[in-house]
């Protein structure tokens, strides 16, 4: 059985992109993959269709989707995947990391020139004009179709889970815990190690990922404030494109408030952190913020659990759903609480201690290795159903 693996595995600082290549040596050792390489670039009817040419020649679809890696032009007013879906002939799996429930409005990054910023001037104004109307009909009959089409539609949340049967009521939806891995950073021509910038006895907190609007940078750096000198923050991760460069991003907003409060020598940005970099940086920290105010993802919260550290985390329906599977994460209610729960952390050790003891046992029920035995049934399961269903291979 040949596996078509569509995944944006030749991507550089995405994080669907780390994920799929960690699965895919994991699958590797299990099936014949045939990679489907994704990208980020508007493409026309014609590339899509070689995709999908591609496929067919496989036994099974698996596609690691995001909405950005199907984009035409005119995007995000034309998508290319329901089409794909459509044109593919063999069973499909697909894993959503992102379901919509609306579309997003963000201001694109970037733009360079006087031309560049005008052209994306028109298509914010374009996307914050037609969203009422995409949000209310559009998007609707969209998810249905996506979420209905393929044989299994795979998610990493109960609640996502139940976000996607309230368009698709029928869609064969699976759910499977985000898997945690641990970067070894010992790649060939890699950057050297990270060398943590804070004196020696400083206690670390960590912001692990894209700095973006979801993550509460400023109630950690309010948290910080409260603290003694010795506590430091470390925001290990950088922007996307050229967000960094605006003072009304994240990032501009962070550094202004660094600058403000006369924090510079307390807290350290690092940029985007490559996996030669991420055993150093956890090493020299003791304990992972995870401080989302909006739906995310738990790739940045299962690194710290990988690495066996202390995780406080807002609470949001992902790090309860964890939780709730034995995460061992720190749940705070936001920013006001943040840094009695630091305090409590440096006196009471068995908090600390269970807490990390539940990570590692969560830790090893969810591996890479565990989700590709489970994805290789599913691939047995829905190739059985083809096959015994007359279906084309």
């Amino acid at each position: 059985m040949k596996v078509a693996f569509a995944s944006p595995i030749r991507l550089e600082r995405d994080g669907v992109a780390s994920y799929s290549r960690e699965l895919s040596r994991e699958l590797a050792a299990l099936c014949s993959l045939e990679h489907i390489p994704l990208d980020a670039d508007p493409h026309g009817k014609d590339h899509y269709r070689r995709l999908a040419e591609a496929v067919n020649r496989c036994d099974v679809l698996h596609v690691e989707h995001t909405h950005a890696f199907f984009k035409k032009p005119l995007y995000p007013f034309r998508e290319a995947f329901r089409a794909l879906l459509r044109q593919v002939e063999v069973p499909r799996l697909v894993v959503y990391h992102e379901p919509l429930e609306k579309i997003p409005a963000n201001y694109p990054p970037g733009g360079g020139n006087l031309l560049g910023r005008a052209k994306n001037a028109v298509l914010f104004a374009a996307v914050v004009t037609a969203q009422p109307a995409a949000n209310r009909f559009w998007l609707p009959w969209y998810n249905r179709e996506i979420y209905s089409l393929p044989e299994r539609v795979v998610v990493h949340t109960e609640y996502r889970a139940e976000q996607v049967r309230s368009f698709a009521p029928d869609a064969a939806v699976l759910v499977l815990p985000h898997p945690v891995y641990l970067p070894k950073g010992d790649g060939a021509g890699e950057e050297p190690g990270f060398r943590s910038p804070f004196p020696e006895g400083s206690v670390v907190l960590t912001v692990f990922g894209f700095i973006d609007r979801r993550k509460d940078y400023i109630g950690v750096l309010r948290a910080l404030l409260e603290m003694p000198e010795r506590y430091r923050l470390l925001v290990a991760g950088g922007s996307h494109g050229e967000e960094s460069a605006s003072s009304s991003s994240p990032h501009g907003e962070m550094t202004a408030f660094i600058r403000a409060n006369r924090l510079e020598e307390r807290v350290r940005i690092t940029g985007y952190c490559p996996d030669s970099l991420i055993p150093g940086i956890m090493g020299a920290t003791d304990i992972v913020i995870a401080p989302f105010i909006r739906d995310h993802s738990s790739g940045s919260i299962n690194m710290g659990i990988a690495y066996s550290r202390s995780v406080v985390a807002y609470r949001t329906k992902l790090t309860e759903e964890m939780n709730r599977n034995g995460a061992g994460l720190l749940l705070v209610q936001g920013r006001a609480d943040l840094p009695d729960m630091l305090r409590r952390l440096e006196t009471d050790a068995p908090l600390r201690d269970t807490a990390i003891r539940r990570g590692r046992e969560y830790r090893d029920r969810h591996d890479f290795s565990a989700a590709a035995r489970r994805f290789v049934r599913w691939y047995e399961e829905m190739f059985s159903n083809a096959r015994n269903a007359g279906k084309p291979r």
